[in-house]
């Protein structure tokens, strides 16, 4: 059953019948609840959103439980008998004198559950006891948060307006593998207002709004004709641009990640994404140092003091990591290995490799010929190295050994050479037979 506080006092008198098993009247425990904090005689357990704990109740016992929150953090309590007759009723105050009652709750057999919206920010405590003092027994209590700051979502409308249509924004980028780039005007709308989470985010695109949602929309189904690649990179760069966007207070939707991301100062994230070779530019490589460079620029850049100097120091460290973990892998994988074993290994065709790589490819190959051979990339068997099945990380390109009288009965040798997004070589693993 459940029963929501919008009824007048009189209705509710009428309503909440003696035998209901919890009406959420104050039941005035402020001076209780302040002794038992001074002199611990009850015990104050500290929990927080997310918690579950454990407790007893029974006639004017109860149990106490501390947990500190934000104003509109918005979380449910929820309680369930574990033994005996208890029917567990429970309390929500601020500090120890100021209740607060929940915006709405459900009933269940010797079950409660508590829905809140929190009034200010500070220190809150959970009572729980038995419903009118009669029945005892235990208890299980969880917490969680269901919206608000403890989600993520700020009380401030610009602020939240920019989470909720960003986390719209990747969701549908998310989506759009589903539909086979069947994706148009009105699909593209219906694909991101349905990733607008209920609740917070109702109406963030209206009015003044709606022109940054609608430039999200029209961008749809174009990003619906593109790899899942290129959708990576593009999240990769929302991700890096909302980071940046907590150390500005944005006065304008515009000024905030839901505007910047898109028509930043110095970059933007569609651009980024657009210079990339697999998605169409002839400018950036998937890993590379001018890729990571770039997303400097489109993230950090996009806001009117970015990029900082430490981005581009980071690019650096970005290379390290990538060229280790490919070096790791052309470890494991050795002379042979299996695709299907691997989830980072994706075959390609040559037309999404970038020129950059099968030209450092074959510099590499002609280096390394042996006299009376010719080493020669084989084309239509490269291998992407992506992280997390989007991101590139590197190649792996096969080469094969053609000895220069090419005898009729050669079995065949060559090299698995593993390229980074610099077109550096990490690894080489000769094959033969």
């Amino acid at each position: 059953m459940r029963r929501f506080l919008f009824c007048s006092l009189l209705f509710a008198l009428a309503a909440c019948a003696s035998d209901e098993p919890f009406a959420p009247e104050d039941p005035s425990l402020a001076t209780e609840i302040a002794d038992a904090k001074a002199d611990g005689a009850f015990g104050v357990e500290e929990i927080a959103l997310g918690d579950s704990a454990t407790g007893e109740a029974g006639g004017s016992a109860f149990s106490l439980f501390a947990i500190d929150l934000n104003e509109g953090d918005e979380f449910t309590v929820e309680l369930s008998a574990t033994a005996g007759d208890l029917n567990p009723a429970g309390y929500l105050y601020f500090g120890t004198d100021s209740y607060q009652r929940p915006a709405s709750y459900d009933v269940g057999d010797q079950a409660v559950t508590l829905n809140y919206v929190a009034s200010r920010s500070g220190l809150f405590h959970i009572v729980v006891k038995a419903y009118r003092e009669q029945g005892t027994g235990s208890f299980s209590l969880a917490t969680a948060c269901t919206g608000g700051p403890c989600a993520g979502i700020s009380n401030d409308p610009i602020a939240r307006a920019s989470t909720c249509i960003m986390d719209a924004a990747e969701c549908s980028l998310l989506a759009l593998p589903d539909y086979g780039g069947r994706v148009g005007a009105a699909r593209a709308r219906s694909i991101f207002e349905g990733c607008l989470a209920d609740g917070p985010c109702n109406g963030v695109c209206d009015g003044d709004n709606a022109e940054t949602c609608d430039r999200i929309i029209d961008e749809l189904p174009a990003l619906a004709d593109t790899r899942e690649t290129c959708h990576g990179e593009l999240i990769a760069c929302f991700d890096a641009c909302r980071e940046i966007e907590g150390y500005y207070t944005a006065e304008t939707l515009e000024d905030s990640a839901a505007g910047a991301c898109f028509d930043g100062y110095n970059g933007n994230c569609l651009d980024y994404m657009n210079r990339h070779t697999e998605c169409g530019g002839d400018e950036l490589v998937a890993s590379s140092t001018n890729a990571c460079e770039a997303l400097c620029d489109s993230s950090e850049g996009a806001f009117d003091e970015g990029p900082f100097d430490g981005c581009y120091d980071g690019c650096s460290d970005t290379k390290a990591d990538n060229r280790a973990y490919i070096d790791e892998l052309s470890i494991e994988l050795g002379e042979f290995f299996d695709i299907e074993d691997y989830n980072d290994l994706f075959p390609v065709t040559d037309e999404y490799v970038p020129a950059a790589i099968l030209a450092a490819a074959r510099s590499w190959a002609s280096d390394n010929a042996e006299e009376g051979w010719t080493l020669e990339v084989r084309e239509g068997e490269t291998i992407e190295i992506r992280e997390s099945g989007n991101k590139i990380l590197g190649w792996i390109l096969i080469l094969d050994d053609v000895p220069d009288d090419n005898p009729p009965l050669f079995d065949g040798a060559g090299y698995n050479l593993y390229l980074d997004g610099d077109g550096d070589a990490v690894h080489a693993t000769r094959w033969e037979g």
